[in-house]
Parts: C-alpha cells; sequence; structure tokens
C-alpha cells in the first residue's frame, strides 16, 4: 500500500503534524497563508501601473476569494500555490536583478518542482515560467537554463520516489490508476515542447513573425484544431 500523490506536502507537513496531530495540518496552511498574501503583494508592485497595486492585489487576494477556505483546511492546496507563487515570485523578480538574478533563477526552479511535490497540479507553473523563459532574448536563454537546473534536484527525488513505488521514473505520474507504463515517455510532453519551441521561433524570428501577422486566421484555426485533437487523443488516458 503507497500514497498516489507526491510526498513533499506530507515531509513539509510533519513537524506541526508530529506536535498537533491532525491541526497540524490546518497550522500548516496556517503559517503559509502570510506568505501567499506577501508575495501576491510582490506581483501586483511588479506586474502593476501603479504604486497601489501590490496593496490592491493583496486585498482582492484576502477579501474577494475563497483563499479562506483553504487557509483553514487540512488539504495541502495552498501550502502548494504558496510554494509556487513563489517561484513565480522569484523568477520575475530574477529578471529585474542583474547581481542576484542566478541564485533566484536557481530558487525558483527549487520551488516550482517543491510545489509538483506537493501537488502535481503545479506543473502548470513550471510550463507557464518555461513559456515566459521561451520569450526572452536568446542571451538569456542561458539564465533559462539556470532555472531548469534549479529543478532537477527535487524532480529527480520525485521520479526515484515513484520508480520505487510502481516502477515508472516520471515524477508527474499518479501510478497504476492513471494506466502508468513502465517508460517515462508522454506524448504530452513532445506536444508541450513543439509549443516551446514554437514560441521562441514566434517571439525571436523577423520573418516568422512577418508570416504569423499575414496568416495568423490560419494558425489560430490551426492552433485550436491541433488542440481539440490533442483533448480527443488523451481523452480518458487518466
Amino acid at each position: 500500500l503507497v500514497s498516489q500523490y507526491p510526498q513533499f506536502g506530507t515531509w513539509i507537513s510533519s513537524p506541526l503534524y508530529s506536535i498537533f496531530g491532525y491541526l497540524g495540518l490546518f497550522y500548516t496552511n496556517l503559517l503559509a497563508f502570510p506568505v501567499l498574501v506577501f508575495c501576491t503583494h510582490q506581483l501586483g508592485q511588479m506586474m502593476g501601473r501603479t504604486k497601489n497595486a501590490g496593496l490592491i492585489a493583496s486585498t482582492l487576494l484576502v477579501f474577494g476569494t475563497l483563499v479562506w477556505d483553504y487557509a483553514l483546511a487540512a488539504w495541502p492546496h495552498l501550502l502548494s500555490t504558496t510554494v509556487g507563487i513563489g517561484a513565480l515570485t522569484l523568477f520575475l523578480r530574477a529578471w529585474e536583478s542583474s547581481t542576484y538574478r542566478v541564485p533566484l533563477l536557481l530558487m525558483s526552479g527549487f520551488l516550482v518542482a517543491l510545489s509538483c511535490g506537493i501537488r502535481v497540479d503545479n506543473a502548470f507553473v513550471l510550463a507557464s515560467l518555461l513559456c515566459i523563459g521561451a520569450c526572452k532574448p536568446p542571451k538569456d536563454w542561458t539564465y533559462v537554463f539556470l532555472f531548469v537546473l534549479g529543478c532537477l534536484p527535487l524532480f529527480t527525488v520525485m521520479g526515484w520516489i515513484n520508480a520505487d513505488k510502481w516502477g515508472s521514473w516520471n515524477p508527474f505520474s499518479y501510478g497504476p490508476r492513471a494506466k502508468v507504463t513502465r517508460t517515462t515517455f508522454d506524448p504530452k510532453i513532445v506536444f508541450f515542447l513543439s509549443g516551446i519551441v514554437g514560441l521562441r521561433l514566434l517571439f525571436l524570428n523577423a520573418p516568422i513573425q512577418r508570416f504569423a501577422r499575414q496568416h495568423w486566421l490560419k494558425l489560430l484555426g490551426g492552433g485550436l484544431l491541433a488542440l481539440t485533437l490533442f483533448a480527443f487523443s488523451t481523452w480518458g488516458s487518466q
């Protein structure tokens, strides 16, 4: 008998759980809550157009969302969200700092992998950050590789745990219930990487940009068709 879900959330919660029992799970999320508010404030300050954007963003989070339902609950959703948003905050902050860019990107990669080890859904955060990196100029791609490097240690641990549990080195696997095989190959990975390469070419190649502007409707239709076919091809695979 093994856990289907990743173990990192259990490890993070274990100190408070060992002291307070079941309530320790609640306390873990409650402690993560102010960190999430702080990260939201920082994101608002970086991305907003007014000096009060951070305050507005954090206020909306606290009073305009269901965040309290998760802050006062046992499940690890708020913890995973906090770590994922922390990774996003550090990733965006890294491009504003020439002095601390390397450690910020390494830590961002570490945190996004940690968030995936709490809830696999945070793979979407990883995908989003890679898409942002794909749109950076070529001279900055070395820094994007540093972000990926920061992800590798914890993804390796996740893969090793899954290999020990059910024979798959895929760090994003949910095991036999998801009809996992003993191979780490997943067609969705190829689809995602193709999208990253497409973004890279679209934003950094002038001839392709001109072609995209001239034929944007056909490209949009083709993209929607590809997404539809992809959705139907993976229907029922989970």
